[in-house]
């Protein structure tokens, strides 16, 4: 929208920890690099910046739930307000499921196990090799599905089969997993909840899934198989995806953008001024509102996903990312 710019963004609270791991996601309507994650050391706010060019809209604080709000600039593009963030808050580098506790939860033992049968297997199988079936890690609990996934990640193992998609592929040098098992979406989602997107249409859903804001399509109203819209291995290309769903599905966020651009028109028409005077003067009628319910941010109501993870099997609709070495 000409005259201001707003990246969306969201924070999720997880006080059961020591060190806390609570994230921010924030994301833009610009078509590369539009995501960022980063690190939150108390997830109970969301932080206001140094710069007075980039101002916080007002929202509703909740412990449970995903908060959300928008920062937005009237003199910053894009690019510039993705540039502060990325100045002044410690990126999420090493990606790890958000479920994952401080011992990992078993973790090394699924690793080792994992690499140890792969050894046996290039021993006795030779040219031949198995894929090792991912039913028979899961069934003799010596993996749990966020494990493999983050497994995946590390490059520590590569994903085939039909659920293949759930985890990405990165490297052929690697133990192969045969991914048998259905896998119902609730158990590999944060909190087994999702943000479901409304009006007519296949139906969307906004989850926290292996540490990132995920977009999970159902082709039917009524089916019970999600297929990835966004694209894991790649979180940084899908802001734009995340943000496009946010504007379709907030009513409230498409009438605050009206809002806000109308209010510079007006002080345009009215006065002859500086930006940094012209911005003072919305900011201080932003927060002389701020009681007034269109001008507060919800936090998203999430409710339980049901259904099972489904995959493309055709190579050009895969939302897995083949970047990484070994390629």
């Amino acid at each position: 929208m000409v005259g201001i710019n707003c990246v969306f963004a969201f924070l999720l609270n997880i006080p059961d920890m020591p060190n806390p791991r609570s994230r921010m996601a924030v994301v833009g309507n610009r078509p590369q690099d539009n995501y960022l994650l980063f690190h939150m050391t108390q997830g109970l706010e969301f932080p206001v910046l140094k710069t007075k060019d980039i101002f916080l809209m007002p929202y509703k604080k909740s412990r449970k739930k995903t908060l959300t709000t928008f920062y937005c600039s009237f003199t910053l593009d894009l690019s510039r307000i993705f540039q502060v963030f990325k100045g002044e808050f410690s990126r999420v580098k090493k990606i790890e499921d958000l479920d994952f506790k401080k011992r990992g939860d078993g973790y090394e033992l699924c690793k080792n196990t994992i690499w140890e049968w792969w050894e046996t297997k290039k021993v006795t199988e030779k040219n031949k090799i198995k894929p090792i079936g991912m039913d028979i890690l899961v069934a003799q609990r010596i993996c749990s599905l966020s494990q493999i996934a983050r497994l995946g990640r590390e490059n520590f193992l590569r994903l085939t089969g039909d659920y293949g998609c759930y985890a990405p592929y990165l490297t052929r040098h690697v133990p192969v997993i045969d991914a048998n098992l259905r896998i119902k979406l609730k158990k590999i989602v944060w909190g087994s909840q999702a943000f479901f997107g409304k009006g007519k249409g296949p139906v969307h859903a906004l989850v926290w899934y292996q540490g990132n804001l995920h977009v999970f399509q159902r082709r039917e109203r009524n089916a019970g198989w999600w297929y990835l819209v966004t694209k894991i291995g790649a979180e940084d290309e899908n802001g734009k995806v995340i943000y496009d769903f946010i504007i379709k599905n907030f009513e409230k966020v498409k009438n605050l953008l009206r809002n806000l651009q109308q209010q510079k028109l007006n002080s345009l028409r009215n006065v002859q001024e500086r930006n940094c005077d012209l911005f003072n003067k919305i900011q201080s009628r932003i927060c002389s509102k701020k009681r007034h319910s269109e001008y507060v941010f919800e936090s998203l109501s999430m409710t339980t996903i049901n259904g099972e993870l489904g995959c493309f099997h055709d190579p050009n609709k895969s939302n897995i990312s083949l970047r990484g070495p070994g390629l």
